[in-house]
């Protein structure tokens, strides 16, 4: 057994990421969907199939298309799905399987039956891997590192669907990930978050804005958006904090906030 709590401590560790200072990770456990904006570190799911993506900030385009990322989205999906199941399968075995097995053998016998199972688990789910890297039109970075680190330590192979999916998705903006993966009151919420980090900036403003169509969202909800506290007089555009006073400054963002349309 405490192989297995090795093994789960060092997958837990490799669920650990580092976003740089303009990433911005999208995640998912248990089907709800959160973001987070870099610097510093988010640990994503350790099940293989869950959503774990760290999008970095380029250019932002005049129009982003949600169309064109939700393409994409569907076939990295399609592409990995093999990949998906192959890591699911293994990583059920290593942690419901094996345990059982013990329960019911005793330690010693249960090895010698799940060694042969571990073992052509690992090697049919690298060559998942490589089927799933020559999949496609782009070809993913860093293969050879990412194929001896996988097949010397099986935790880094439980997290290369997600290694993928954020290389083949590289190159759009999170704005346009944010409209597609986030639910319509958590993507409006971000988008004013996005606004006002975006400041003076109209062409970025009305660039992001644009996903609001695009997802037949009101674009007021954003740059007009309704009190939450019925008190509240103004809002810090970063942190979203409202205030009972028309005008003041936010003490966690040391932003000026933004009065209410029709606030006294």
């Amino acid at each position: 057994m405490e192989l297995l709590l090795y093994s789960a401590a060092f997958t837990l560790w490799q669920c650990l990421v580092s976003m740089p200072h303009d990433g911005v990770a999208f995640a998912s456990f248990f089907g709800r969907r959160t973001l987070r904006r870099g610097p510093g570190y988010i640990l994503f799911s350790p099940w293989p199939g869950d959503l774990g993506v760290v999008l970095t900030e380029a250019e932002l385009p005049s129009a982003p298309s949600l169309a064109e990322f939700r393409a994409a989205l569907e076939r990295v999906r399609r592409e990995l799905l093999p990949l998906h199941v192959a890591c699911e399968i293994y990583v059920l075995f290593v942690f419901v399987g094996v345990p059982a097995l013990i329960a019911w053998f005793g330690s010693e016998t249960a090895w010698r039956l799940a060694l042969p199972t571990l073992g052509v688990l690992h090697v049919g789910t690298l060559a998942t891997l490589y089927a799933a890297e020559r999949r496609g039109d782009r070809r993913a970075k860093g293969r050879l590192e990412r194929w001896i680190r996988s097949a010397l330590f099986p935790p880094a192979l439980f997290r290369t669907p997600a290694e993928l999916r954020t290389q083949l998705l590289a190159g759009f903006h999170p704005a346009t990930a944010a409209a597609a993966l986030l639910d319509e009151d958590s993507f409006v919420r971000w988008l004013r978050k996005e606004i006002g980090r975006l400041g003076s900036d109209g062409n970025k403003q009305e660039a992001v804005l644009g996903l609001c169509e695009q997802r037949g969202i009101d674009r007021t909800r954003v740059i007009a958006p309704a009190r939450i506290a019925l008190d509240a007089v103004s809002y810090c555009p970063l942190c979203l904090d409202e205030f009972r006073i028309p005008r003041g400054r936010c003490l966690g963002c040391g932003t000026v906030s933004i009065a209410y349309e029709g606030a006294c």
